[in-house]
């Protein structure tokens, strides 16, 4: 009756062992599975933070760029000519906190008409143009002057601006950080002293689903042990 006992404790123990290195391995795949499910969900959210930056981009761009009223330039008239509308270049705005209302430039509003070398037939009201250094980063043709904003139309861009930098901050704390470079410290493949391959995949489960198996185990070892000293110690029958 012990023989067969012992022979059955085997064979429960060597099934437990196989169970909880099978519970493990199947905890550590899922462990694994996990950063590539957040990866995919965190890509979507860049994608939706991307397409809203862009959307709002293209709207301050709309009202930036509107076309200005052109008239064909008379010799009748007293025009003021530049060189050119623009310097090269712009600056990029603090879209978190900029007011586009601050920067506006009115200095148009002197002469009644202007023109510039780049326009030699046509000129322009003074009293419909404007210069604002915290939008000329959306000035995509400069060889034409800008339309004087609203106020309502510079609160807008205000708005989309702040949309514009909530984007970008949040993109930038979803991207992944840069991969670190190898250090001098890090184990090797081919380093004795790194960790077997199989401790290392054991380390890679979660501290509590390790714990909670293990004394399963511990647990199941020691009812074991506990019945078979029962059963040993209970008289033969003759």
């Amino acid at each position: 009756m012990n023989a067969i006992f012992r022979r059955g404790s085997k064979s429960i123990c060597l099934s437990l062992l196989i169970l909880f290195a099978a519970t493990a391995q199947l905890s550590a795949q899922t462990t694994n599975d996990q950063p590539a499910a957040d990866n995919n969900s965190t890509n979507d959210q860049i994608a939706a933070l991307q397409l809203q930056l862009t959307n709002a981009w293209l709207q301050v761009d709309a009202i930036v760029c509107q076309p200005v009223p052109a008239f064909r330039r008379d010799p009748g008239y007293h025009v003021a000519v530049y060189s050119f509308w623009f310097d090269p270049g712009a600056p990029t705005p603090d879209f978190n906190r900029v007011d586009v209302r601050q920067s506006q430039d009115l200095h148009y509003l002197k002469y009644p008409w202007v023109s510039s070398d780049l326009t030699p037939n046509m000129m322009f009201r003074g009293a419909d143009l404007e210069f604002n250094e915290m939008t000329k980063l959306f000035y995509t043709n400069r060889d034409l002057p800008k339309k004087k904003l609203t106020e309502a139309e510079m609160l807008q861009i205000n708005s989309l601006y702040r949309t514009i930098g909530h984007c970008q901050s949040e993109i930038q704390r979803l991207q992944p950080p840069p991969p670190e470079t190898a250090s001098a410290d890090s184990p090797d493949e081919n380093d004795s002293n790194a960790p077997p391959k199989a401790i290392a995949a054991i380390e890679r489960i979660p501290q509590p689903t390790r714990i909670r198996y293990g004394c399963i185990a511990i647990g199941t070892l020691l009812v074991l042990v506990v019945v078979a000293r029962l059963i040993k110690k209970k008289p033969r029958s003759q």
